[in-house]
C-alpha cells in the first residue's frame, strides 16, 4: 500500500473511495458501451452509425475516468482499479441497446450525485467543484440525448428503412439529433 501522500489536503477518506467507486462506474460504462459497438459491428447486424455512436460514448467514459484517475493522484489519494463484470453483449434490437443505455447513464448520474453528495458532507469544495462543473453537466445533457434517441427510434418504428436513416444520420452526427 502507497503510504500518505504529502499532497493530500481536505481529502478524506471517504471522498478517495467515493471517487474510486465512480471511476469503477465509468470502466463499467465504458465496457458496456465497446460491448454495444461490437454488437452493431456484427455482419447481421451492421449499423455503422450505431457502431460509432458506442465507440465514441466507450472513449467518453474513458476519458472521464481518466480524469478522475488523475484528480485522484493529485489530490494525494491513492486509485484502486478492481475488476469489471462481463457487460451485457447482445441486445434485441436498437431501440434495446438504448434503453440499456438509458438506463446505464441514469446509474452514472446517480453515482455521481452520490460522489457530490459525499464531497459535501466533507466539506470537499475542490471535488465538488470538479463534478458541478464538469462530471455533473456532461451526464446530464448525455441523458437528454439518449431520450432523444429512443424517441426517434419509437418513432420510425425501429426497423427497416427508418432505421436505417436514423443509423446514417447517427453516422454523420455521432449523436442523435
Amino acid at each position: 500500500m502507497v503510504a500518505e501522500s504529502s499532497a493530500k489536503q481536505n481529502f478524506t477518506r471517504a471522498s478517495e473511495d467515493a471517487v474510486n467507486q465512480q471511476i469503477q462506474i465509468y470502466r463499467m460504462a465504458q465496457q458496456t458501451y465497446l460491448a454495444a459497438s461490437a454488437y452493431f459491428d456484427h455482419c447481421d447486424i451492421a449499423l455503422p452509425g450505431f457502431v460509432k455512436y458506442f465507440q465514441e460514448r466507450a472513449e467518453h467514459e474513458g476519458k472521464l475516468a481518466q480524469h478522475l484517475i488523475d484528480y485522484q493522484t493529485t489530490r494525494g489519494g491513492v486509485v484502486i482499479i478492481n475488476a469489471i463484470p462481463q457487460p451485457l453483449t447482445d441486445w434485441n434490437s436498437a431501440f434495446s441497446a438504448v434503453e440499456t443505455t438509458l438506463a446505464l447513464e441514469k446509474d452514472v448520474n446517480s453515482s455521481l450525485l452520490k460522489l457530490a453528495q459525499v464531497a459535501a458532507n466533507n466539506q470537499d469544495k475542490h471535488l465538488l467543484h470538479t463534478l458541478k462543473n464538469g462530471h455533473l453537466n456532461i451526464k446530464i445533457k448525455t441523458i437528454y440525448n439518449v431520450v432523444r434517441g429512443a424517441i426517434q427510434l419509437q418513432r420510425v418504428g425501429g426497423e427497416g428503412l427508418g432505421l436505417y436513416l436514423l443509423d446514417q444520420d447517427l453516422y454523420e452526427h455521432k449523436q442523435f439529433q
